[in-house]
């Protein structure tokens, strides 16, 4: 998939998804909306985190400092990049690619956890898609201002640059895959080849270096000579 139609997929998808949830619960928003009305407080709570339009698109609190909110963002956007390298990174050997989906979530349940009162987007996709259901539903009221421009924006230079510090300060070229990273690697160069797709890695890059042991193979021991040829360790002397 190209990066262009998975960046719309993402943003439709969350369009679709808040559209479906507000025909489901249509009759109860609009109750909500009436009863604001009735109180007086529709244009003072309507289009806030706390109102009916809040449920689906992102807004700050009246009177919140945005640039608070916009360092808020950033950080949280910027040490979730950090944790999305390293769960990633092949050379990692503490996360497996089978756990990494739930270091991930939980990463952002954190910062959900820690960080949501101040106002956190954390994804591109979600703020719009739903941003551009409530314009749908609501019109222009349901815009969100300036902060609109901090939820859909701020994760993308936020994300670039977690990568960046990561390449440049924790990464690795030099080290070790983990056997259980190579075969997640394999399965993908498979599934590219099977399809037709342009590869994104080329399998020689995942053979073993010559002259070195598979993983798991025979054990190697500093100064040993007879384990390092491979043959019987005579454990006599020790």
């Amino acid at each position: 998939m190209s990066e262009r139609r998975y960046i719309i997929a993402q943003i439709l998808g969350s369009y679709l998804t808040c559209l479906i949830v507000y025909v489901q619960w249509k009759d109860l928003l609009l109750a909500a909306e009436d009863v604001l009305k009735a109180k007086g407080l529709y244009d003072t709570l309507m289009f806030t985190n706390t109102g009916p339009a809040g449920v689906f698109a992102l807004y700050v609190s009246p009177g919140t400092n945005l640039h608070r909110v916009l360092l808020n963002e950033f950080m949280t956007d910027f040490m979730l990049g950090l944790a999305i390298c390293g769960v990633m990174d092949p050379t990692n050997y503490f996360i497996p690619p089978m756990v990494a989906p739930w270091v991930i979530g939980l990463t952002y349940s954190v910062a959900i956890w820690g960080y949501a009162p101040t106002a956190i987007a954390l994804n591109t996709a979600r703020d719009v898609g739903g941003r551009l259901m409530a314009l749908s539903i609501w019109g222009k009221q349901a815009s969100g201002g300036p902060y609109a421009a901090i939820a859909a924006l701020t994760n993308i230079p936020a994300t670039l640059l977690a990568f960046a510090v990561y390449d440049l300060f924790l990464g690795s070229g030099t080290r070790t895959l983990s056997p259980y990273h190579i075969d997640f690697l394999r399965a993908q160069v498979q599934y590219q080849q099977d399809n037709g797709l342009p590869p994104q890695l080329h399998p020689d890059a995942l053979k073993p270096p010559e002259n070195l042991p598979l993983f798991g193979g025979v054990e190697k021991h500093i100064g040993d000579a007879e384990a390092s040829e491979g043959r019987p360790r005579d454990e006599s002397h020790v």
